[in-house]
Order: C-alpha cells, then sequence, then structure tokens
C-alpha cells in the first residue's frame, strides 16, 4: 500500500521522465537509486529500490487518504490514536505520535472497536470487563437493567430484581449501563 501523496509523487515523476522525457523504465531505475529527491518528489525517498520497481509496473494499491479525526496505527504503537493535524510536510500528528504519513496506517474496525471499549472502561479507571459489585449491566439477551452482586474471573452474579433472587453471567453477555462509582442511588 502506498500513500496518495507517494502516489501523486510517482506519477508525476514517471509522467516527467518517461511520457514527456526519454527516459525508459530501465532508465527511470537507475536515476531513482542515484537521486536524493526533495520537493514534489520527496515522497519517493521512502520507497526501496524493488519497490520502486513494482511502483512502475503499477503492482500496488493507493491507501485511502488520510483525514482529522480518522482512526490510526502508527508502527510503534499498540493501539489505535485518532489523527489530530497533517501539515505541510507530510507529517501526521495524532494523540501520541508525530511522524511521517508513511509510519501510519489506518486502523481497522476491530482495532477502533476494542480502543473505543479500552477508552470507555479506562474513564473508569478500570481494564476491559472489569466489573464491580453494584455495576449496573445490560444481559445482551435480554433487554432488562441488572446488578452486578460479585464477581469472578469470567463470570459476574448479577440480580434483576435488586433484591434476593442472583443468577451468575458470562462476562461476555453483559454491558455496562452505570459503574458503582457514578451511581446516585447508593
Amino acid at each position: 500500500m502506498i500513500t496518495d501523496v507517494q502516489e501523486k509523487a510517482a506519477t508525476h515523476y514517471y509522467n516527467n521522465y518517461c511520457i514527456m522525457g526519454d527516459l525508459n523504465r530501465s532508465d527511470l531505475m537507475e536515476k531513482f537509486i542515484n537521486t536524493d529527491f526533495d520537493c514534489d518528489w520527496k515522497p519517493l525517498n521512502d520507497f526501496t529500490p524493488e519497490q520502486f520497481a513494482l511502483l512502475l509496473c503499477g503492482w500496488y494499491e493507493v491507501e485511502e487518504p488520510f483525514n482529522v479525526g480518522d482512526w490510526v496505527m502508527h508502527h510503534a504503537c499498540k493501539r489505535p490514536e485518532k489523527a489530530v493535524r497533517i501539515n505541510d510536510r507530510n507529517e501526521l500528528e495524532s494523540e501520541y505520535s508525530l511522524d511521517r504519513l508513511s509510519e501510519f496506517r489506518h486502523a481497522t474496525p476491530d482495532e477502533i472497536a476494542q480502543e473505543v471499549e479500552r477508552r470507555k472502561w479506562a474513564a473508569f479507571g478500570r481494564k476491559v470487563d472489569e466489573y464491580k459489585t453494584g455495576d449496573i449491566v445490560r444481559h445482551k439477551d435480554f433487554n432488562r437493567l441488572l446488578e452486578v452482586t460479585d464477581v469472578n474471573l469470567s463470570t459476574a452474579h448479577i440480580t434483576g430484581d435488586f433484591a434476593d433472587s442472583e443468577a451468575v453471567a458470562d462476562k461476555y453477555w453483559l454491558t455496562l449501563v452505570t459503574p458503582v462509582e457514578q451511581r446516585l442511588d447508593l
């Protein structure tokens, strides 16, 4: 995958030297190997000769351009971050990183969902699915509010009538509605 900026630079380079000029692809490769690009062609410096050869053959996919607000992954980070700014030096600033566009990729839907869930729980100072006694939850199978009365590794004891009856549910089936720290009725 290449960015749209890299694709524009490569197309401009190819058009300038092959279509309008008199260089063939072999000459273009030699020129590429012996040149440190600047200005409009600077994004070509990100390619190895092997990658540039594939680029000349059209064997690439253009990555969707980055926009402010996109969920992105920096190559050195383990979780997605939001793009905050894209500057005129082809650098992307995210919540935790500032680097060249080529060092980022778009986050996958699964990565985004996991990060959104992680941030939701982190707002309460908890790990994902870290239920506590007193939390109000909703069971995914039936639309009813339940209170957590006890918690184990993978299960939670819940009551549907906020009183005597109790059941055990796998945490997978529960969705946090109100953490105990935010309950006003206690």
